[in-house]
């Protein structure tokens, strides 16, 4: 996705990320947003009540994986994994961020694994398939590359979520249809494109 390079007074601003808001989106300050540690902000299309809109777009940031990996800090349902040295493994894969771990992660994912493999292999197989499953789940991911990068999947046929990786940031964006289907992959692909970071 190729993005502009410059701003005007239509941009709206989260955490470095400029956007522009769609016609008639407005930012509602949620009664439950003082309990939000990812200090979400919450734009809405003909809100009443936080169950009654028509569609919502969400942007907050999220914890950077690769960070987590490389110091050694990755802790997947309470189950710690300091002992596995990931940070090595990626460092001798050549990996040095979050887009390239996802790529790496999307090609691996699906691969077997056999008693001739390195441990290395293995246990990045492993990181892999862990990664995958506990953030992606069954939905169909779609990497995006270009100026932005990172990756978006359908959730429930009713919320795009868009992750977008850049240098040590990461944002999560959701579109969420509520009373309409306000949202489709033409008009979210339109959303990104005037994003900058």
């Amino acid at each position: 996705i190729m993005v502009r390079t410059s701003l005007d007074d239509t941009y709206s601003t989260y955490n470095n990320l400029n956007f522009v808001l769609p016609d008639n989106f407005e930012k509602i300050n949620a009664e439950n947003n003082n309990q939000d540690i990812y200090q979400t902000e919450r734009y809405y299309l003909n809100y009443e009540n936080e169950n009654s809109y028509d569609a919502s777009i969400s942007i907050s940031t999220y914890e950077n994986i690769y960070d987590g990996i490389m110091n050694d800090d990755m802790v997947v349902f309470g189950e710690s994994f300091k002992n596995a040295d990931y940070a090595s493994i990626l460092e001798r894969e050549e990996i040095y961020n979050n887009q390239e771990l996802f790529e790496e992660i999307f090609d691996e994912y699906g691969e077997k694994v056999n008693i001739f493999d390195s441990s290395d292999e293995i246990k990045f197989n492993y990181l892999a398939h862990l990664i995958y499953n506990t953030l992606m789940g069954d939905y169909n991911i779609k990497l995006i590359d270009g100026d932005l990068e990172g990756y978006m999947y359908l959730y429930n046929n009713k919320i795009y979520e868009v992750h977008i990786l850049k240098g040590n940031q990461s944002f999560v964006i959701s579109f969420n249809n509520n009373n309409t289907n306000y949202f489709n992959e033409v008009n979210v692909r339109d959303f990104l494109t005037k994003i900058i970071l």
